[in-house]
């Protein structure tokens, strides 16, 4: 892990839930809505953001690794398809979509179903219970 990372998201209250090393030359850190690589041979970040992710986390976490006083690249965004295996790019940003319509539609079944019940009701029905 690379402390000076480390003690500068600690500084700003963000956690890094797993890190590990690749080839002993890449160190992986993913944390809350972003996976952040120091590369030890270049010295250098890479940054990847979870496609959901709203641009003022964006914007804020950029400020926050730019006080490193190290290159910086931003990766594709990234995000999980049903299966939990990582995709990039477009595919992240069509899964995210997708999701969100499914959720928007789950929604509006939902209200609708309720909306039926609640029209069908009589007053007798509410002393019934």
């Amino acid at each position: 892990m690379c402390i000076e990372l480390k003690t500068k998201l600690d500084q700003y209250g963000i956690e890094i839930y797993d890190n590990y090393v690749v080839e002993d030359e890449e160190v992986y850190n993913h944390c809350e809505k972003m996976i952040i690589i120091y590369n030890k041979k270049e010295k250098k970040y890479a940054i990847s953001f979870d496609a959901s992710c709203k641009p003022e986390i964006v914007g804020n976490m950029m400020i926050i690794l730019q006080q490193l006083n190290k290159p910086i690249e931003i990766m594709e965004s990234y995000t999980y398809n049903q299966s939990n295996i990582p995709i990039f790019g477009d595919e992240a940003y069509e899964q995210i979509k997708n999701d969100i319509n499914k959720e928007t539609k789950k929604k509006i079944e939902e209200d609708m179903y309720f909306q039926e019940l609640l029209s069908n009701i009589t007053p007798d029905d509410c002393f019934k219970c």
